[in-house]
């Protein structure tokens, strides 16, 4: 909306024009009997009309209930240095992005920073790309703009980079000429992902200086400690700590030396404050004190763990309504669709056909009841969408780890697993550090072949009518030089697997053998395999690191890119080179026209002459 294009109109012009089709609607009315007609003009000039639009008006309540909670426990929010150096840049600069792992407090300080700036009335939050075309900037309706995960929340989604890549330059002036301020978040691995894609798009590059990185290690240790005291203040169990006599500064010191020493490659780290929030959420982890500090994760592998007893049902049915939520791509599950037995959703059904259990009532009053019993410890429930989420990423893939476990249920994990899980959690035998890795045998290769082949499949369902994934296809399509081109999803190439240069050829052989059907663009997904072997080659023997990857993956893109515009050049040839032959050709007929024409002319006047 801020686009349309608006035609000024001087305040007495309008006047004039107005008194004219005013006086001629009186005119009319009084001569048709309709006496109160300047009664109802008064009315319409008078009255003051909305500004808002429906849609802007949406995404001011969805902002609105976005807030609500955080509005509502400002006082237990702890403004670390971090905080106070974002709020610094959006002062001088109007933009910032929140990078960091899970559980930093990213969405948190996204919101704490806009509530630090504007009213609340005066934030928007999008949540699609299409929402900023929704926003009419010459109303001066809003004066934050909030974009949380704009790349995706579990894995870099293409699909969302590719639409929000249209009006980031849009977004990016509208902070430089001051109209707005503009927080971005992205996890950081996802990130820099992206930066392949946005060479162009300077603000996620951290040497331009928009970049905040949110990290544990950051945090001193009277910040820890403060955020720890304000959780236990929030959720009213400073008395169950007492309780249980623990050591706040030993649990601070704990964490201090153990569990947040995160690598750059670790997509799965339990970040300080989220970390905080779930303890002293629940008395069994309140129990073990600095301990659950030491590895989380651990502990939460153990809780899902002992929930998967298949012989006593009304445990292991807390088991299942874990893994109905998992499962689901969105991470989401809505409690509707649990409500009886007619209105299960497939995948529920699914879900239940794993273990050969009948969608019964039964069944669904155990699912139910156990979503109950898993909130504010496993699950949260969403109150305003009617959903349960897990509270933690990380508890999600802890029960896909535990349900794939070798010892269980391997292949049906492979096939249910989300897409943020398959690229951060599936391994094979060779992977180090597996304990909280599914680790897939040779055995089970072709599973794993045909999931890759079906996320491939499913990013080429998306919409890139107007931007391939790859961008010099892009700028190609932009110069009309070809027509644009689908490539398979170059973040699944991201995936360590498919750095194993065996599993690559088994894949290859698989796709060459037809092993899924809807694989439209088969050749490209085996030259794809067919450089990857190349390139894999031309690095030392070993597991290829994250650093590798990223320079294999960037000279992968180099070189198809470069076979594309050769390809297209090549192309643009041949089709040029038809068009000339086309014209000679019509040029010759044309020609052949003309002569057959005066031949029959001149004949017509022979035989007249003759006659």
């Amino acid at each position: 909306m801020q686009h349309k294009h608006v035609a000024s109109l001087e305040e007495q012009e309008f006047e004039c024009s107005w008194n004219v089709q005013a006086k001629a609607m009186v005119d009319l009315g009084t001569s048709c009997g309709l006496h109160d007609i300047q009664d109802t003009i008064n009315h319409i000039r008078t009255k003051s009309l909305d500004k808002e639009f429906a849609e802007m008006r949406n995404l001011r309540e969805n902002t609105l209930l976005f807030l609500k909670e955080y509005l509502d426990y400002k006082q237990y929010y702890v403004e670390t240095d971090t905080f106070h150096q974002a709020d610094k840049m959006l002062n001088k600069k109007h933009l910032t992005v929140l990078t960091g792992h899970p559980g930093e407090g990213k969405t948190t300080m996204v919101a704490y920073l806009a509530l630090k700036r504007s009213k609340p009335e005066n934030i928007v939050q999008l949540s699609h790309a299409s929402d900023w075309r929704k926003i009419d900037l010459t109303m001066k309706l809003f004066s934050t703009v909030i974009i949380d995960d704009i790349f995706g929340a579990g894995a870099l989604d293409i699909s969302l980079l590719s639409e929000w890549k249209r009006y980031l330059r849009e977004i990016v002036q509208a902070a430089t000429e001051k109209r707005l301020d503009v927080i971005i978040t992205s996890r950081h691995y996802i990130k820099e992902q992206a930066l392949d894609y946005l060479n162009d798009i300077s603000i996620f590059k951290d040497e331009e200086g928009y970049i905040v990185h949110l990290a544990s290690n950051d945090l001193t240790y009277n910040e820890k400690r403060e955020i720890l005291l304000l959780r236990a203040k929030r959720y009213a169990s400073e008395d169950m700590l007492k309780g249980y006599h623990v050591d706040i500064d030993s649990c601070v010191l704990t964490s201090k030396s153990n569990s947040f020493k995160i690598d750059k490659t670790d997509n799965f780290a339990f970040g300080f404050p989220q970390c905080s929030n779930l303890f002293v959420q629940n008395e069994k982890m309140i129990k073990l004190g600095p301990l659950f500090f030491e590895k989380p994760e651990a502990y939460f592998k153990t809780c899902i763990e002992q929930l998967y007893n298949v012989k006593d049902d009304d445990i292991f049915h807390k088991f299942l309504a874990l893994v109905i939520v998992w499962a689901e791509p969105t991470g989401r599950i809505k409690a509707d669709s649990v409500r009886n037995p007619a209105n299960a959703s497939e995948h529920i059904r699914y879900v239940a056909s794993i273990f050969d259990i009948e969608v019964n009532r039964k069944f669904i009053e155990n699912i139910i009841s156990s979503l109950k019993s898993h909130q504010k410890d496993l699950l949260l429930y969403v109150e305003h969408s009617g959903e349960y989420m897990f509270s933690h990423n990380v508890i999600g893939d802890m029960v896909g780890v535990v349900l794939g476990d070798a010892r269980r249920k391997t292949v049906e994990t492979i096939e249910l697993c989300p897409r943020g899980f398959l690229m951060d959690r599936i391994c094979l035998e060779n992977a180090t550090n597996k304990e909280y890795l599914v680790v897939v045998g040779i055995d089970n290769y072709h599973h794993l072949c045909k999931k890759f082949a079906k996320m491939i499949c499913s990013s080429l369902a998306r919409d890139y009518s107007t931007e391939s994934t790859c961008v010099i296809d892009s700028a190609l399509c932009e110069l009309e030089m070809s027509e644009p081109v689908i490539d398979p999803d170059f973040e699944i190439f991201w995936h360590r697997i498919l750095c194993n240069k065996h599993f690559v050829e088994i894949f290859m052989k698989y796709i060459i053998e037809g092993g899924h059907e809807q694989v439209p663009v088969t050749t490209r997904v085996i030259e794809r395999c067919k450089l990857r072997l190349q390139l894999i080659s031309e690095f030392p023997l070993g597991e290829i690191d994250y650093i590798n990857r990223g320079e294999l993956i960037i000279n992968e893109m180099t070189l198809i890119c470069t076979r594309r515009i050769e390809e297209r050049v090549a192309d643009v040839k041949r089709r040029s080179e038809e068009r000339r032959n086309e014209e000679r050709i019509a040029d010759l007929i044309r020609r052949l026209k003309d002569w057959f024409e005066e031949i029959t002319a001149e004949s017509t006047s022979k035989i007249i002459s003759s006659k």
